[in-house]
């Protein structure tokens, strides 16, 4: 891997963090500003909900193939580069003129390339971080990259309430925005340079297996889902059931801007943790969300009209839910090969978007209160899920599969590849390198005990 000089890592991070933060904040645009949308086009609520849940539709489709994308694009860098490229291209086609049918089509195209752009984005910030940083700082890093989305999507509330009708004026700013970073980038590094930061760019790309083999990444996968995914599409029904207990649609945008703006906070602090610092974090973050949730559902039934109370309750829910995000991404990727850092991130992708899309497509059929109990019952299978983690995990990285401890009688030494030709060509590249476990018995096999 070539080296990179301290501007040019700090260029790379900062042109990470502004696509995150540009993904987010276009993605945003589509909910909260359901009212402005249905102001300025004619649409109904329910088309801008569909338009919502492009992202994380996407973010399913996506995902299998996203590992593999990033390295035929060349690395993070360039994925950055094709990030801004595809950003520019969903805010120029929410952009163009017209009205009615070719208008809503242009806008499903458009949120169809930001839900590419953000699987992408969300792919790679372990690649970035060791692109860029060295081993000390490398998790703050990730978790600084990973409170860009979380800011960004802070950002996009702000605009959504700030744009009122002019939602046109406020999507040209973004492909602005996006034109210069793809400007800034390109120039740094070239378009589509090729920097293989793994190695061999054409070498094979490891599948998902290994990661299904983990079960620690497997529960911190579906735990994220669970509670973080889930609750991000319920932002989606937010508005309308703070509407029916008489608040505006700026007090719901006011939790949105809240809850991003503290998680990014927290997803920064989470860095300087240590693992099992974060897996407390993890549990103690969810457990309040949860306890604040089912308080908000009660005082939404009982309190039907505007209550400080239930919106009080909906900030520490939010807060709670997305504050652990990049603990969880750090957990579930940090340890992980050089060639499956990608994949780790993919498959969190997919995890996270999965509860997210259904939820906001169980609006068309479910009341807002309906879906309150629904996330409820999710937030509290998630956090079952991330207790379970935390309770079951050892010192051990993540991605041994089967791992645990050696009996007394047991050791592991490498295997003898002259003895035992072939073994170590089969082995899977990605994994750590191949060990033997033996058994020290009081008779020979063949063998001398070790």
């Amino acid at each position: 891997m070539e080296t990179i000089t301290t501007t040019e890592a700090c260029v790379e991070i900062a042109s990470y963090c502004a696509a995150s933060m540009l993904t987010a904040a276009l993605w945003i645009t589509y909910g909260p500003a359901a009212a402005a949308a249905e102001a300025a086009f004619g649409w109904r609520n329910r088309e801008v909900a569909l338009l919502s849940v492009w992202g994380p539709a996407l973010g399913l489709l996506a995902s299998p193939a996203a590992p593999r994308l990033v390295r035929r694009l060349g690395g993070p860098r360039n994925t950055t580069t094709a990030v801004c490229a595809l950003c520019a291209g969903a805010a120029a086609l929410r952009c163009a003129p017209g009205r009615g049918l070719p208008r809503l089509l242009l806008a499903h195209a458009s949120c169809a390339l930001n839900g590419v752009g953000g699987v992408l984005i969300l792919s790679t910030p372990a690649m970035v971080a060791r692109d860029a940083l060295d081993e000390p700082r490398r998790h703050l890093g990730t978790s600084t990259m990973l409170a860009a989305n979380s800011l960004g999507g802070g950002l996009g509330f702000v605009a959504a309430a700030a744009a009122k009708d002019d939602v046109e004026g406020l999507l040209v700013y973004e492909c602005a925005a996006a034109l210069a970073i793809l400007a800034l980038v390109a120039a740094r590094r070239g378009v589509f340079r090729r920097d293989a930061p793994d190695g061999d760019a054409d070498a094979p790309l490891p599948a998902f297996g290994p990661l299904l083999k983990s079960r620690s990444y497997v529960l911190l996968a579906a735990g994220c889902g669970m509670t973080m995914g889930a609750f991000t599409g319920w932002l989606g029904v937010l508005t309308p059931l703070l509407e029916s207990s008489g608040w505006a649609p700026r007090d719901a945008n006011a939790v949105g801007v809240a809850c991003c703006f503290a998680a990014a906070a927290a997803q920064v602090l989470s860095g300087a943790l240590s693992t099992r610092r974060k897996r407390l974090a993890i549990l103690s973050c969810n457990a309040s969300a949860l306890a604040a949730l089912f308080a908000f559902a009660v005082v939404a039934e009982a309190a039907p009209r505007r209550s400080p109370a239930a919106l009080a309750l909906a900030l520490v829910a939010a807060f709670g839910v997305v504050a652990p995000e990049g603990a969880i991404y750090e957990l579930a990727t940090a340890p992980a090969p050089a060639p499956l850092e990608a994949s780790a991130g993919a498959g969190l992708v997919f995890a996270f978007n999965l509860p997210m899309a259904t939820f906001i497509l169980l609006d068309a059929v479910a009341s807002p209160r309906q879906l309150l109990w629904i996330l409820v019952a999710s937030n509290a299978l998630g956090l079952g899920l991330l207790a379970v983690e935390a309770a079951t995990a050892d010192d051990r990285p993540i991605f041994l599969p089967d791992a645990r401890p050696l009996n007394a009688e047991e050791e592991y030494r490498p295997l003898d590849a002259a003895a035992e030709p072939g073994i170590l060509n089969n082995f899977p590249p990605w994994l750590p390198p191949p060990v033997r476990k033996s058994r020290r018995l009081p008779f020979s096999c063949g063998r001398s005990a070790a």
